[in-house]
């Protein structure tokens, strides 16, 4: 399992709605790899790269699963 490198985070106005975005870079790769989890205030998310880092993208499935009451 990829152990994340590096992780950052960023906020904007997207829609008129708060977008936050992550991008975590994967230590295997030396950076190269990216995966992005973009998702609105709602906790949608809108894309999803990859999903190889299960620990890390189990969390935002599980709080969209939350958020979305299912």
């Amino acid at each position: 399992m990829a152990i994340p490198r590096k992780l950052s985070a960023n906020s904007k106005q997207f829609d008129g709605r708060i977008q936050n975005s992550f991008t975590i870079y994967n230590e295997v790769d030396k950076g190269k790899k990216r995966f992005s989890f973009c998702f609105l205030q709602d906790f949608t998310i809108l894309a999803t790269e990859s999903l190889l880092l299960l620990p890390i993208s189990s969390f935002f499935f599980l709080l969209h699963a939350i958020s979305n009451g299912s």
